[in-house]
């Protein structure tokens, strides 16, 4: 919030036309700078100008809309016509006439009647949620004055022209607000240098600003938004544009409290409909797919308040597949895939947390067709492969060195071979394989692709 007295208005008004048009920017001791807030979305939450008065300035000081509130004090018995107060009316301002001279309003004389109003400006203070500490209670001595400023103890400023007591001066013009075409607002309005700004707003969100000089010429893009920008209205519909405006996605809310979510490419063409629904008793999330007609179900996903989740495939509206993922409390999770009624198991795949695996395939009969496996601890691979339910065989993968060891075994577990896969640092490949029987084969392939056995 700001406050200021007589011509601190000026002071008061620079800081926040500057604020609006510049943002809020933080330079760090090493010279980096940081957007705090953006131009046109820096806002001045409460303003109190006392007596306000401009004289002598030149330009526009009229208040930029992001000055949310004004207070504004005029001292009703301050007559001189060379001080006229500032009329600051406008939207969001509040103007009160206290029965005072210039300096009552603020309270700067002993004995004056603006005494009485500075227990006002501190609740001004704390209402605005800035809490002063509060001052001891005024000494009165005598009766309380209003103070005449008609002259001054310099000779040249004596015995001024008065005007009508209370009298104010408009010192700026309000900000314009135009609609545009493509939803956004343009606020038009002058600075205390006469520079006018066209500051473009989606919502809450700025997009761009525009400084032309004085007369409306030479428009530079001072601000420019790479977007996305999201505004929301006071119904919580959504609007996403990139930084040109055009429209991302949409989001509007449903009767029943869910969001239909629409998003588009750079032709505004619709590529997605999704609708998500808010959270249901149990804490779980359900967002759905559409197909562009908006009407066929494609997909739905149902996530859990633990992070578990069941995602559903659908085509023509029909479910074709369930996908599970489960969490276990010892850092493992398991993905599971059904059939479309989600009833007939069709593979299961449990991860570790140090990337040891175990996944299961089965046919539409629920038999078991083949089971892998990896052992992080050993660098072991695991193969079977099952027929009816039966294994029939297995291989065991293992990491040895840099040589690939392989073990073949039939569905009782008996050994049908063993081979080993090795290559040197020559590019020469060595392969070794074993049978029970003790016959053994070496094929040894050099880098230019010859083989020897």
């Amino acid at each position: 919030m700001t406050a200021s007295f007589s011509r601190g208005i000026l002071a008061d008004t620079i800081f926040a036309q500057k604020l609006y048009v510049e943002g809020l920017v933080y330079t760090d001791p090493a010279g980096n700078k940081h957007e705090l807030a953006a131009p046109g979305e820096a806002t001045v939450t409460a303003s109190l100008p006392i007596s306000p008065v401009a004289t002598f300035a030149q330009g526009s000081y009229g208040q930029p809309t992001n000055v949310l509130s004004t207070t504004s004090v005029i001292a009703a018995n301050e007559n001189r016509a060379n001080f006229t107060q500032s009329d600051l009316s406008g939207s969001g301002v509040s103007t009160y006439d206290v029965l005072a001279g210039h300096g009552d309003a603020a309270d700067v004389y002993a004995n004056s009647i603006g005494v009485v109003y500075q227990p006002a400006y501190q609740n001004f203070f704390a209402n605005a949620g800035f809490p002063l500490p509060r001052l001891p209670p005024a000494v009165v001595t005598g009766p309380l004055y209003i103070n005449q400023e008609t002259a001054t103890s310099l000779a040249t400023l004596q015995n001024l022209p008065t005007t009508t007591p209370g009298s104010t001066a408009t010192i700026g013009s309000a900000p314009i607000v135009i609609p545009t075409a493509d939803g956004a607002t343009v606020t038009q309005f002058e600075n205390y240098k006469g520079d006018i700004y066209l500051i473009k707003k989606f919502g809450d969100v700025t997009a761009s600003v525009t400084k032309l000089q004085p007369g409306g010429v030479n428009p530079v893009v001072t601000y420019s938004n790479p977007g996305p920008i999201t505004a929301t209205d006071p119904q919580g519909n959504t609007v996403t544009r990139n930084g040109l405006g055009q429209v991302l996605q949409t989001g509007s809310k449903q009767v029943d409290g869910s969001v239909l979510q629409i998003s588009y490419d750079s032709n505004s063409q619709v590529i997605s409909i999704n609708k998500i629904y808010p959270p249901a008793a149990d804490g779980s999330r359900t967002q759905e797919a559409y197909a562009l007609d908006g009407i066929t179900l494609t997909g739905k996903v149902v996530l859990q308040a633990n992070g578990d989740s069941t995602a559903t495939r659908y085509i023509n509206g029909i479910p074709t597949g369930v996908q599970t993922i489960v969490s276990s409390p010892d850092g493992s999770n398991t993905v599971s895939q059904y059939d479309g009624s989600g009833n007939v198991l069709q593979s299961s795949m449990t991860t570790q947390r140090d990337g040891s695996y175990a996944q299961n395939l089965y046919d539409n009969q629920r038999n078991l067709t083949s089971q892998s496996s990896y052992d992080a601890a050993t660098s072991t691979y695991t193969d079977k492969s099952y027929s009816s339910g039966v294994i029939q065989q297995s291989v065991i993968t293992t990491q040895v060195g840099s040589a690939v060891r392989y073990e073949s075994l039939d569905g009782q577990g008996s050994l049908l071979g063993v081979s080993t896969s090795q290559t040197f640092d020559d590019g020469t490949q060595l392969v070794t394989v074993s049978y029970p029987s003790g016959l053994q084969s070496i094929i040894s392939t050099a880098t230019d692709n010859t083989s020897k056995q």
